[in-house]
C-alpha cells in the first residue's frame, strides 16, 4: 500500500502528519510512505530529520494578504497544482491524507481530480479554510470533536468521523511515577508545567514572572517547570535570579525548550498552555487539567474556539490572553489548588475529552479508503 500524507506550514498542521505517517510505516511492514509539504514551510526541514521521503511544492499561504499576494498565490498554487499531479501519477498512492494549511491543497486537490481517495484531519474545533473547502469532495474527514462536526457542511456528515487528533505514542507511555521521581515532585507537592508554545509568548512570559516575584510565597507546595522560549529565557532566567531567592528560586525550573514533553507532562498534575489543538490534545490524552491562555493572532480565532470547548467540557479554565497577568494567575491557581475535588473533576472532565486511540482510528480510517 501507498500513503501520501501532505500538510504544513505550521507545527499544528506538520505534527499530526508525522504521526500518522510514522504510525501507517509502523504497523504497515512494506508500506510505502511520501511526504509532500511547501518548500520553506517548517515541514521541509523536520520530515527529512525524521527519515520520510519528502518532496517539496512551490506554494504559498493568502490568508491575511493584499490583491496582489493573493493573486500571486493563485499563481503559484495553479504551479505546485500541476508538479502534484506529476508527483501523484509517479508515486501512485493508494490514499492521499491532507492534515490542513496551504501546504496540502494543492496536492490534495489533484488527487481528488484523479479520485484517488482523499482522507483529511482537522485539528481545530474551528476548521481551516483548507480543509473547509476540500472537504466537499473528500472521501472521509477526521475531526477533533463533536464541536467542529457543525463547522462542515451538513450534506457531508456521514463522511465525518470524530477521532481526536494523533498524538505521540511517547505521550501515552510515559509513567508517571518515573517522572515525578525524574522531576524531585514529592507526594504532597504539586507540579505546574508552564509553557507558552515553542517560540514563547510575550504576554505569559510577563504574566508568570509576576505572578513568581508576587504570589509565589503563598503556595509553598507548589513546583513549577516553566518553559520561556527561546525569545524570552535570557530575560526570565535573569528577573528570576534577582527577584527570587532560597525555597522559592528552588522550586522553579526554567527552561528555554523543554525536551521532555511526554514526561513533564505525565509529571504534571496542572498544565498552564496557549489553546493549540495538539497541545491541548496531548493533555486530554493524558487527563490533565488545564488552564488556557488562547492566542489572538491566530487564523479564524480558532485558540479560543479550541479553549472554550474544553472550558464547556470543565476540563479547563480560560484567561484571554489581554486580561493574563500575575494577580490573575494567582486568583485561578489559588482558587485550584485549595480545591483538590474540583481538580480531580477537572482532570476526570480531561480524561473524557481525551482521544489516545486517534491515530488507530485515523490509520482505520485510512484501510477502509484503500482502493
Amino acid at each position: 500500500m501507498r500513503l501520501i500524507v501532505t500538510g504544513g506550514g505550521t507545527g499544528g498542521h506538520v505534527y499530526p502528519a508525522l504521526s500518522i505517517a510514522r504510525g501507517f510505516m509502523q504497523r504497515r511492514p512494506g508500506a510505502e510512505v511520501l511526504y509532500v509539504g511547501a518548500r520553506r514551510g517548517m515541514e521541509s526541514q523536520v520530515v527529512p530529520a525524521a527519515n520520510i521521503p519528502y518532496r517539496a511544492l512551490e506554494v504559498e499561504g493568502m490568508i491575511g494578504r493584499g490583491l496582489r499576494g493573493k493573486l500571486g498565490g493563485l499563481f503559484l498554487f495553479a504551479r505546485a497544482a500541476r508538479r502534484a499531479g506529476s508527483i501523484l501519477r509517479e508515486f501512485e498512492p493508494d490514499v492521499v491524507v491532507g492534515t490542513g494549511g496551504y501546504a496540502s491543497a494543492p496536492t490534495v486537490f489533484r488527487a481528488q481530480l484523479a479520485r484517488i481517495p482523499t482522507l483529511l484531519q482537522e485539528q481545530n474545533v474551528y476548521p481551516g479554510v483548507t480543509n473547509r473547502m476540500l472537504s466537499q469532495l473528500a472521501a472521509a474527514v477526521a475531526v477533533p470533536s463533536v464541536e467542529a462536526v457543525d463547522r462542515f457542511p451538513e450534506r457531508i456528515a456521514h463522511r465525518l468521523a470524530v477521532t481526536g487528533n494523533p498524538v505521540r505514542t511517547e505521550i501515552l507511555r510515559a509513567d508517571r511515577g518515573q517522572a515525578r521521581e525524574a522531576y524531585e515532585i514529592d507526594a504532597g507537592e504539586v507540579l505546574l508545567l508552564a509553557v507558552g508554545g515553542s517560540g514563547g509568548a510575550e504576554t505569559m512570559n510577563r504574566g508568570m514572572m509576576e505572578f513568581l516575584q508576587a504570589h509565589l510565597p503563598a503556595h509553598p507546595h507548589l513546583h513549577i517547570l516553566y518553559v520561556t522560549g527561546p525569545r524570552y529565557y535570557r530575560w526570565a532566567r535573569e528577573m528570576a535570579d534577582e527577584k527570587l531567592g532560597g525555597n522559592d528560586a528552588e522550586r522553579v525550573r526554567i527552561l528555554d525548550y523543554l525536551e521532555d514533553m511526554p514526561g513533564a507532562l505525565a509529571a504534571s498534575d496542572l498544565y498552564l498552555c496557549r489553546a493549540g489543538a495538539m497541545s491541548l490534545a496531548e493533555a486530554t490524552a493524558v487527563g490533565r487539567p488545564m488552564v488556557v491562555v488562547p492566542s489572538p493572532n491566530v487564523t479564524h480565532d480558532h485558540h479560543r474556539h479550541n479553549a472554550r470547548a474544553l472550558e464547556r467540557a470543565g476540563a479547563a479554565v480560560v484567561i484571554e490572553d489581554s486580561e493574563f497577568t500575575g494577580e490573575t494567575l494567582n486568583r485561578v491557581l489559588s482558587e485550584l489548588l485549595n480545591d483538590d475535588g474540583l481538580l480531580r473533576e477537572m482532570a476526570a472532565a480531561s480524561k473524557e475529552r481525551g482521544h489516545p486511540g486517534a491515530l488507530e482510528e485515523i490509520l482505520a480510517l485510512i484501510d477502509g479508503l484503500r482502493r
